[in-house]
Formats: C-alpha cells, sequence, structure tokens
C-alpha cells in the first residue's frame, strides 16, 4: 500500500451511509447521506453516489484534499447475518459499494474493505456488543460510546432529532434523539489505517 495521510471511511447503507474523513489519524470532516425512502434501489445508489461525488471535488478543490495520498475504506460486506446468507443483501450492498469505489477511481483514489470486527477491536477496543439503559442496539453502543468520549465532535453531529420517544431514544432537555450510528461507524473506519495494530485491509479490484 502506499504512504497515505488522508482516509476516507464509508459504512455503507441504503438507509442511511455514513462518511467520514481523517488526516493522518485526526477527525477532519463526517456528515451521512440518507435517500429518500420512497426511492428505488437505483436512484438511491445514484443519490448516494452523487453527494460523495460533490464532496470530493469540493474537497479536493477548497479543503486541498490530495488524492495521491488518499485512501477510501469500507467496511466489508457481511456475508452471513444471524447465521442466514442473504443474496439479495450482497449483491444490492456490492452494487452499493462499486458505484462509490467508481467516483473514488474517478480521483484516483484506491479503495480497500476491512471486517467489522477488525476495526471495532482496534479502534473501539472491543468487537463484542454491550446492553445499555437507552435499548440502544448493543453491538452499535460500544462504538458510540468511544465516538462520544474521545473525539471533539459537535454532538449535533451524531444525533438525531426524533418526534417522540421510542426504544433507542435519548431524552435531553425534553426532547428525544437517536443516535447516528452509522457515521460513528464511518467516523471508526477513517480512523483504523492509522493505528498501530491495524491490518487485514483488502484491496478492492472490480
Amino acid at each position: 500500500m502506499n504512504k497515505f495521510e488522508y482516509v476516507i471511511g464509508i459504512d455503507q447503507s441504503y438507509k442511511r451511509t455514513g462518511l467520514s474523513l481523517s488526516y493522518k489519524g485526526e477527525l477532519v470532516d463526517c456528515f451521512s447521506i440518507s435517500p429518500e425512502t420512497s426511492e428505488a434501489i437505483y436512484d438511491a445508489r445514484k443519490y448516494i453516489s452523487n453527494n460523495i461525488y460533490q464532496w470530493l471535488k469540493k474537497s479536493v478543490s477548497e479543503c486541498q484534499l490530495e488524492p495521491s495520498k488518499t485512501i477510501c475504506l469500507f467496511e466489508s460486506i457481511r456475508m452471513f447475518s444471524r447465521g442466514f446468507l442473504s443474496m439479495d443483501y450482497i449483491l444490492k450492498t456490492g452494487a452499493l459499494i462499486t458505484n462509490i469505489s467508481d467516483i473514488m477511481r474517478e480521483f484516483d483514489i484506491q479503495c480497500y474493505s476491512v471486517d467489522t470486527r477488525a476495526w471495532k477491536s482496534v479502534v473501539v477496543g472491543t468487537s463484542k456488543p454491550k446492553d445499555n439503559q437507552y435499548k440502544i442496539n448493543p453491538a452499535k453502543w460500544p462504538t458510540i460510546c468511544y465516538v462520544r468520549d474521545n473525539l471533539k465532535i459537535d454532538h449535533n453531529k451524531i444525533l438525531i432529532l426524533e418526534k417522540k420517544k421510542k426504544n433507542g431514544t435519548i431524552n435531553i432537555k425534553g426532547n428525544y434523539y437517536s443516535v447516528n450510528d452509522d457515521l460513528c461507524d464511518a467516523i471508526c473506519i477513517s480512523l483504523y489505517p492509522f493505528k498501530e495494530n491495524a491490518k487485514n485491509m483488502k484491496k478492492l479490484e472490480f
């Protein structure tokens, strides 16, 4: 792998794709992309890809992002979920990764993938789920806590205002918020390659 200084971390999903940029191990930027729920799968892929393209274009021209010193790191596709093989999930997620990878290649940014357990163990410190009082997905909770407690980030970036109380929401001054766990994942993915014990990143070739 060529020497890099920037890492774009992506937690891909049709519901909400998280994207984060880190420079030499420090968080620089992060946001998420949420297509309209009524959009067809193709339109959702196009929406996500177009947003990433515009962000890259702006980052290269205005934020001095250097493609030659940048890699993009995806979370690896889960081959099995709860013991089942979902070909539909694999095909749809693979198509989304391919679309985003094509955008990265337009900017000469090489793409890699990393297993969920690998980045969680190295960055967060554990890949095991943890129960919590808010009934947030236990598999997501350790990563959320890591981002909350260790990174200088505006918490409004990872909080989403909800209309009413429901499982997984947090009450803050009378308002209920859910946590953007996809963005938290993307942030940690972008930090992973800078860690001493980082390994097992697989180069994507399409």
